[in-house]
């Protein structure tokens, strides 16, 4: 979820809560991105270890901004 620079990588099992995984801050990115996937190893090597094939992506709305957009505007805030 992005709110103004800050980008909030949320997480969650099937069914469960969304939980935050992580938070950055990019200031050199344009107001309008584009969404795709992002596969790494995580072994910490550059060298991709995973193939994938996608013939279709569908998104769904989450509820997430509404339920943690304020809890994180307000963490951005301070």
């Amino acid at each position: 979820m992005r709110i103004g620079n800050s980008f909030y990588l949320l997480r969650r099992a099937e069914g469960g809560r969304w939980v935050v995984h992580w938070t950055y801050v990019r200031q050199d990115l344009p107001a309008s991105l584009q969404v795709g996937f992002d596969a790494q190893s995580g072994s910490g090597d550059d060298h991709a270890d995973l193939l994938a094939h996608v013939d279709y992506v569908h998104y769904a709305p989450t509820n997430v901004r509404r339920v943690y957009g304020r809890v994180c505007s307000a963490a951005a805030r301070r």
